[in-house]
Formats: structure tokens, sequence, C-alpha cells
């Protein structure tokens, strides 16, 4: 909208492009509790939102035409198993052993999240009680699948006593290797789906929880109905699911290891770990001679 069209008291102005203008007017409505008012007069017919008096925040809706789905690049990462970032003096080292994981759009989603809760997702997962709770490396470890449309990283998570960093590594690859070969007993099984159904209020406890949870049905076309089924498919996973899930997955022989520490006191035992070809970086991410 030109700028001799705004109204005087605008502070910020927003646009908002739809495809279906009665739609939109009636959703955006419902929304902020009043009707929009229609504008004439230009090229596009737009629909202005309420506005308070004084210096205010408002907006219209005009027609407008969405962006094509464009393709998204395989993500593309270093060839090297091991990367060394240099800290000096550094009191411990922050290890990720770290893959490609997969698209939000998996169909074993809900197996996943329970399978990644058991494994390093929550406080008492095998990650974490191996970790910190039996050998005390660190004061907490995880593990996380980032979901996107494309596929997202899968990482474990630590930072460990410099002394043990390559113990610590050869542990996460311990517990990694265990959940694809040994499926989860019924006790596991039940403490990983009762906390995803127990902290889905979260998932709306502020506003921005809540924007950002409803944004997702949006951005991965998840349907409206989905939190309303939610827990019901998460109470369906069973163990066997989770065990393919994880065999599917966790690729072991395909993650590198990143560990950002003191390269003088951590190198010469994390090469005996063989994990294959190691790279050494500075501070600012650049390469560096070996």
């Amino acid at each position: 909208m030109a700028s001799n069209a705004l109204p005087p008291n605008a502070a910020v102005w927003f646009e908002i492009p739809v495809t279906d203008m009665a739609r939109a007017k009636a959703f955006y409505a419902a929304v902020v509790g009043a009707p929009l008012e229609d504008q004439e007069g230009g090229p596009n017919p737009m629909a202005n939102f309420p506005m308070a008096s004084g210096r205010s925040v408002s907006g219209h809706l005009y027609p407008g035409k969405p962006a094509a789905r464009g393709t998204i690049p395989a993500p593309q990462g270093t060839t090297a198993k091991l990367v060394i970032v240099d800290v000096p003096g550094s009191a411990q080292t922050q290890v990720r052993v770290a893959g490609i994981g997969v698209p939000r759009a998996t169909p074993d989603f809900e197996a996943l999240e329970v399978m990644n809760a058991l494994l390093g997702g929550l406080f008492t997962s095998r990650i974490n009680l191996n970790l910190r709770e039996d050998k005390g490396y660190t004061y907490g470890a995880f593990s996380a699948f980032v979901f996107r449309k494309a596929a997202g990283p899968f990482f474990v998570g630590a930072g460990v006593r410099t002394d043990a960093t390559a113990p610590s590594v050869t542990e996460i690859y311990n517990e990694i290797r265990k959940m694809k070969d040994v499926q989860v007993s019924t006790d596991e099984l039940a403490l990983g789906r009762d906390s995803l159904v127990r902290s889905m209020p979260g998932r709306f406890e502020t506003t921005g929880q809540a924007a950002a949870s409803f944004a997702s049905l949006f951005v991965y076309d998840l349907g409206l109905d989905y939190y309303s089924k939610y827990i019901e498919r998460v109470g369906a996973v069973e163990a066997a699911a989770v065990h393919a899930a994880a065999g599917k997955h966790l690729a072991p022989e395909r993650m590198l290891v990143v560990a950002v520490g003191d390269r003088q006191k951590i190198e010469a035992e994390l090469l005996k770990l063989s994990l294959g070809t190691a790279e050494f970086r500075d501070l600012e991410g650049v390469v560096v001679k070996p």
C-alpha cells in the first residue's frame, strides 16, 4: 500500500496476502473479535483490520498468489568423521555425535519421538543416566531429532570433562547401537509414551508456545485435528515400532563426531577410536592443518 494511503495514526502497518478474501475476512474477524472494513479505490480490493485511536498497529488483507512450492536441496556436510575444534585451555569438551535425520512427514514420527525420549530426550534417558549418573563424565547429556520439511539433523550432545572426551564418545555410540539392537522393555516403553503425553499441555502454556504449536499445523500440513488425536497416536506406539524406527533411522556408521575443546589434551585419545578421517578447525570454523 502506498504511504499516502495509510491511516495517519498507523505506527506499524502489515499486509497479509490471501487467496479467498471472503473466507479470510471471516476468519480474521473471528480472531480479532471485530469486522474488517473493505477499502476500494486502489488497483486491488483490500480489507483493513480495526485500528485503535492514537499511534497503533494494524494492517490489511489483499488478494495474493502463493509462491510455488520449491525443492529443498539435500543437506551436505564434511566428509570427515571426526572434527576437532581447538579451544586451548578449555576445562571441558562440547561433544556432538550427529547425522542426518528424517523429515517431519516421516510416517513413524511418533515411534521416533518415543525412541528418542528413551535414548536421550529425558533426564532418565539411557545416555544421560550412563554419562552423568553412572560415569560422572557430564552434568547432562541429551539427544534430539530436529524435524523439518526436509531431513533435519539428529544429534547427541554433552559438555564432558576434558579427560573423559573419548570415553564419552564411546559410550554415546554404545547407547545408540544398543537402542538399534535391543528392543525396549515394557516399563521403558510406558515411560517414553507417558512423558510425551504428559508434556503436551506445556506446548500451550504461553502465547508464544501456543502460536508455535499452531503454526506447525500449517507448516507441516498436519491437519487441524492433529493435537486432538496426538495422545491416541502416541499411546498406540508399541515396542516393536520403536525398535523398527531405531533400526531404520539410527545409523552410527554414518554419524560424525564434533569435539570442541583443548586439542592437545583430547586429540590422541579420540584418534585411537578409529572413527575415520579427522579434520581440525579453529574457533571460526576454518580448517587448519593437522
